[in-house]
This record gives C-alpha cells, structure tokens and sequence, in this order.
C-alpha cells in the first residue's frame, strides 16, 4: 500500500481496490494520514473488497460510505 501511495502513477481522484481476507478484521476508512479515503468496504463470504480514492479533489461524485468501515470479523 505504501508503494501506491508513493507512486506518481497513482494521481488525483484515482481509484484503489484492494483484496483481502475477512480474517485481517478490517481496514481503516482512510489510509496514509487521508490520502486514501475509503469509499466502499463490502463482504464476499471471505473476501472483503476496500475501495479507496486518492487525494480526492472533489470533482468527482463520490461519496465515502465510512459506515461500511467497521469490525467485519463476527458477521456472517
């Protein structure tokens, strides 16, 4: 993550999905001090997709959903 984070491939208003199991609990609604700002979080069985955007300007009409960013370790 800090690799993306760092890279200047990754610009303004890009949009980050990341993979990964249930069993790591959950991931914050922003990322790297607010340079990711979560906007989805949802469950598929094990797998838990995070949808991040960078340095969001606010061009876009994007929304976060940081309610979805909450503890997904005992839900079924």
């Amino acid at each position: 993550m800090s690799a993306l984070a760092n890279s200047r491939l990754v610009g303004e208003d890009t949009l980050i999905v990341v993979e990964y199991p249930v069993e790591l609990g959950m991931f914050p609604p922003s990322l790297f001090d607010g340079q990711f700002v979560g906007l989805r979080n949802r469950r598929y069985g094990r797998t838990v997709l995070a949808v991040y955007v960078n340095r969001p300007s606010g061009r876009l009409d994007l929304a976060p959903f940081t309610e979805e960013f909450v503890s997904l370790g005992g839900k079924n």
